[in-house]
């Protein structure tokens, strides 16, 4: 189906008042099309009076794509105040902070997903990548570590933990 078919398709399905399926096809629109502001307004709607969490990360999606950072940033954080261990959330405002310039915000918000799920790797990445453009390579250590310990059998952060090590003058 195409994009219009779809947006077609949900409209009809929210004045049948299958909401949820509209809002499955809304968000099928978005990942072929991330920035259709209809697609992102008409989920903002569905959200508003139903599920106040999905309708702030609606509403931060809309406001990132019309280059409103601030404003997604606050919506991140509207989110947050709902459900403060929502991955989605704290990594959208991580994602935020990072493009915004604001790294040792960004960093916070990756080391809390984290310690919510210790699991998530690309948290991990995400702050060694920020510790090493903040110039704090013990600290990128230290999380490649963690992160090699973590995911020993899935990733291989030992190449990472080397050119560290190298970085730092550390040839142990």
């Amino acid at each position: 189906m195409d994009i219009n078919t779809l947006h077609t398709k949900a409209s009809e399905l929210m004045a049948d008042g299958e909401t949820d399926k509209a809002a499955e096809l809304y968000n099928k629109i978005l990942e072929l099309v991330p920035n259709d502001e209809a697609a992102l307004g008409a989920l903002m709607d569905l959200y508003q009076e139903t599920d106040r969490l999905k309708y702030y990360l609606a509403r931060a999606n809309y406001n990132i794509v019309n280059g409103k950072m601030e404003y997604g940033i606050n919506d991140c954080k509207k989110a947050l105040n709902i459900d403060a261990s929502n991955i989605e959330a704290r990594e959208k405002l991580a994602r935020l902070y990072k493009v915004t310039n604001k790294p040792l915000k960004a960093i916070d918000e990756f080391s809390k997903i984290i310690e919510i799920d210790n699991n998530h790797i690309q948290s991990y990445v995400e702050l060694i990548d920020l510790y090493v453009k903040e110039k704090a390579l013990e600290s990128a250590v230290n999380i490649a570590k963690k992160a090699d310990e973590t995911f020993k059998e899935k990733a291989n952060f030992n190449d990472i933990l080397a050119k560290l090590y190298l970085d730092l003058g550390d040839y142990k």
